[in-house]
């Protein structure tokens, strides 16, 4: 069966910091949808194995983190555009008025690459 899940279905949280967050939990991934209000700042934080890419929906997104040096290190980000955070310690801001509307996909990543399976799995069907 086709599996349909609505956001008052799922775990909200609603941070100090400022953002709402919906968990769509998966057993090999999760999806997050955030509303982050005007002028917030997630905690700096880093996951040590899952690789979390952040997916702008509506507004800006100041995305702060540490290279390899240490160094502080921003970017801007806006609708459309993708974040693929992978282990490096970061923070997220709201820097503008507005809400800021975004999707966060996290999953466990096995070192293999999947690219070709992915872009080529689909098959046409006669219905």
């Amino acid at each position: 069966m086709m599996n349909f899940i609505e956001r008052g279905s799922v775990p909200h949280v609603d941070k100090k910091y400022g953002t709402s967050i919906w968990y769509y939990i998966f057993p090999e991934h999760e999806i997050h949808y955030n509303e982050m209000q005007p002028n917030t700042t997630q905690p700096w934080h880093h996951h040590e194995q899952t690789d979390e890419s952040i997916f702008v929906l509506e507004g800006t997104l100041r995305i702060n983190w540490l290279d390899e040096q240490g160094e502080v290190l921003t970017q801007d980000i806006g609708p459309g555009t993708v974040a693929r955070i992978e282990h490096f310690v970061h923070t997220v801001t709201n820097p503008t008025q507005e809400i800021s509307k975004f999707l966060v996909f996290k999953f466990v990543p096995t070192g293999s690459d999947k690219h070709e399976l992915i872009k080529n799995d689909k098959v046409l069907d006669q219905v």
